[in-house]
């Protein structure tokens, strides 16, 4: 169903849309090894009830975080994690990353939140213009002067971070042995319908404006994201083995739009008013990934900060911050969990 048209954009009621049953399929029909949402609820709830960034009265944090109709119970009354300082986490940066300050850097607060609790943190800003093949060297380089050591490491890849992640691996495949767990966050792993009508705005538009700000790269960032390129790529290069995938995704209603990202949005819910402005929560399904959940926010939202540089494209009409050092850590401690206990299960059926 339409709810958008291109000049304005009426989302559905929140009740409809938790309604909705999440998307366990990716376009080519393959699905999530494990459905997570219900056990990464309850390790963010506790953390966002304990730093009081959640209200005492929102139970189940479905100001945050969506609750879809099929989402299941925990199985078990569960011990709340502990963190993980034997494994490494390296953050990637997505597009147009680098042509922004310290906002435009994903979780950059929690960054320091795990740092404080003896998680070593890396980062790479990868050039936010450039294709993934590009970007994938870049990572190359940053582990060869960095080198991983005896900690395992978790990649997390924030937008089209997350697949440079992926073509990292398959470019790398002596450091991949290293990587235990990829964590996509809103990652165009299908790419985006935008990127097949967004070609001569980029060349013509953003380039320019950005020319003075960051590296112009190879310029092929829009070329990765095409649902055509991406898929292409999907079926030459599955997962390399004994990696796991966790995917965290997101979409909105219009309240938490950025102004920025309005338009995308409505040309997006043409197909389904769950997205977050740059992708369908199809598009950010990796197969065999096991699912975290659904956050109530905008692709940018998810992650940055953007909103304080961007001060006209990234203003939205509910201004309460997305509890980004919370999900941060909540994503750390339920990948840990699962790199632990591998076959214990997370959830069951209503």
């Amino acid at each position: 169903m339409t709810w958008c048209c291109v000049a304005a954009c009426a989302t559905p009621p929140h009740e409809q849309l938790e309604g909705t049953s999440a998307v366990l399929h990716s376009p080519d029909g393959s699905s999530v090894i494990e459905d997570q949402r219900a056990r990464f609820r309850q390790i963010f709830c506790q953390l966002a009830h304990t730093d009081g960034v959640i209200a005492l009265g929102d139970t189940r944090c479905r100001a945050a975080l969506w609750q879809l109709a099929d989402e299941s119970e925990p199985a078990t009354a569960q011990l709340f994690p502990k963190i993980r300082t034997d494994l490494r986490l390296v953050i990637v940066t997505g597009a147009f990353g680098d042509c922004y300050g310290e906002n435009a850097i994903p979780f950059r607060t929690g960054i320091q939140r795990l740092e404080k609790q003896g998680v070593r943190v890396g980062l790479v800003r990868v050039n936010g213009q450039s294709s993934t093949a590009h970007n994938a060297a870049q990572i190359a380089d940053y582990f060869s002067q960095d080198p991983i050591g005896l900690k395992k490491v978790v990649l997390l890849g924030y937008s089209k971070g997350a697949i440079d992640v992926l073509q990292f691996l398959d470019d790398s495949p002596r450091i991949a042995a290293k990587v235990a767990a990829i964590v996509s966050v809103a990652g165009p792993i299908w790419g985006t319908p935008l990127a097949e009508h967004t070609s001569w705005i980029f060349r013509h538009m953003v380039t320019p404006v950005l020319k003075s700000r960051c590296d112009p790269g190879d310029g092929g960032v829009v070329e990765s994201l095409r649902p055509r390129v991406r898929a292409a790529w999907q079926t030459q290069h599955p997962l390399p083995p004994g990696i796991a995938f966790f995917s965290l995704e997101g979409f909105t209603t219009r309240e938490h739009l950025a102004r920025g990202l309005r338009l995308s949005y409505a040309l997006l819910a043409k197909r389904d008013a769950r997205n977050d402005g740059q992708l369908l929560i199809e598009d950010q399904l990796e197969p065999g990934s096991a699912l975290l959940g659904y956050v109530n926010a905008d692709h940018w939202g998810m992650a940055i900060t953007i909103e304080r540089e961007l001060h006209g494209m990234g203003a939205r009409q509910e201004t309460n911050a997305v509890p980004l050092d919370q999900f941060l850590e909540a994503i750390w401690l339920t990948v840990g969990e699962r790199l632990e206990h591998p076959s214990q299960s997370g959830s069951v059926p209503k």
